[in-house]
């Protein structure tokens, strides 16, 4: 890439702290992310992409050309739910194929995605940072890919959100949806 030389523009004040700034402008931004990810789509269809170790040696999962082809009933399934800034997407789940494409989907879209630390689900001592974070972004809806290991969590987060969906391993006492996929 062409790279231009490193200047920065120095002001101070009067209470002297400094103002730094670029003066190059900056190019504009693409609307998301996935701008990229079509993009990769168009020019390395058959590059892997969301992929995991078989244990054999090899690697299953999609190409970046599947990507859209994933992620468009996705998208179409969000759009139904009516998901949007004041009520964006939760995820209680470790990193997954399942809940990557439930986040570029919704990334596509402009939904927000919360993504909480497993020790806020997986740890009983820290629910009530967990009830706080639920009451403060006020999520329409929660992922987990697994649904077993997430059941007191997801029995929180049940009070306050329109759905619940999981992967895998239904909770007890959380009525949930069970994903297709």
């Amino acid at each position: 890439p062409r790279l231009r030389r490193p200047t920065v523009d120095m002001r101070r004040l009067a209470d002297d702290s400094l103002i730094l700034r670029t003066p190059y402008d900056l190019p504009a931004l693409p609307k998301n992310i996935c701008v990229w990810l079509h993009k990769r789509a168009a020019d390395a269809p058959d590059r892997l992409f969301i992929c995991k170790y078989a244990g054999d040696g090899s690697w299953q999962g999609g190409t970046y050309g599947d990507a859209p082809r994933l992620i468009k009933p996705v998208v179409q399934n969000l759009l139904k739910r009516k998901l949007s800034p004041p009520r964006p997407l939760m995820i209680f789940s470790k990193n997954g194929s399942g809940s990557a494409l439930l986040q570029l989907a919704a990334m596509d879209i402009g939904v927000p995605v919360i993504t909480l630390s497993p020790v806020l689900y997986l740890d009983e001592d820290n629910y009530e940072v967990l009830r706080r974070n639920i009451t403060d972004t006020t999520p329409e809806l929660v992922f987990a890919a697994d649904g077993e290991p997430f059941e007191d969590a997801l029995k929180i987060a049940a009070g306050d959100v329109t759905e619940i969906i999981v992967e895998s391993d239904l909770p007890r006492g959380v009525k949930v949806t069970l994903s297709k996929s």
